[in-house]
């Protein structure tokens, strides 16, 4: 298996396409989310958001919310490093690549990984995973998953969340990594690697 890191590969949507031998990374959505917790920011309608100050704060003091920190560092490093990305002020890929490595490094330390495995014949030429962030994923396909890959993608899942049980809001919630093939794969597997 090829490691990319490529220029810009922090928080994109990705599509490996091994057909047309191309690489797409699609920022598009980018504009909308958090440097801090891009796989759950990107929300396209919050309907919460359009109330009145005095009603958003009554609806938001009946509920609690903490979130726990992983590491003092990477909350500090992150934004520098999507801001500096998104200006192309980082290209170097060593740069991007050693990064994810550290990344991968502290959500592996800290949260454990976890593995999905699919095998035998599949009921149509695709196959999709759900995972929660995009910090750090692998694969590795045998039999006729590896010989009919057609391309490889991470796409954002979106759901609607409605907040207090009243105000739709569509938003972010984690990734696809989405597989496609040539023809049915009928034998081999495909195992996916990736942080909790």
């Amino acid at each position: 298996m090829t490691e990319y890191a490529g220029t810009k590969s922090l928080d994109a949507e990705i599509v490996l396409d091994f057909i047309k031998k191309n690489v797409t990374m699609d920022y598009t959505l980018n504009k909308f989310g958090s440097p801090h917790n891009s796989n759950y920011s990107v929300t396209l309608n919050n309907t919460f958001r359009n109330l009145p100050f005095f009603q958003k704060i009554i609806q938001s003091s009946t509920s609690v919310g903490i979130m726990v920190l992983l590491t003092i560092p990477i909350v500090f490093v992150m934004p520098i490093m999507t801001f500096c990305t998104e200006r192309n002020w980082i290209t170097n890929p060593k740069i991007q690549y050693n990064y994810q490595k550290i990344l991968k490094y502290s959500m592996l330390s800290t949260r454990g990984m976890y593995e999905q495995v699919k095998d035998g014949e599949l009921p149509e030429p695709m196959l999709m995973f759900c995972i929660s962030n995009n910090m750090w994923f692998e694969y590795e396909l045998s039999g006729e998953y590896q010989d009919k890959i057609k391309s490889v993608s991470l796409k954002r899942k979106f759901i609607t969340h409605y907040v207090f049980g009243t105000y739709p809001k569509q938003q972010q919630h984690g990734w696809n990594v989405i597989f496609e093939f040539t023809d049915i794969p009928k034998s081999g597997s495909c195992i996916l690697r990736h942080t909790a």
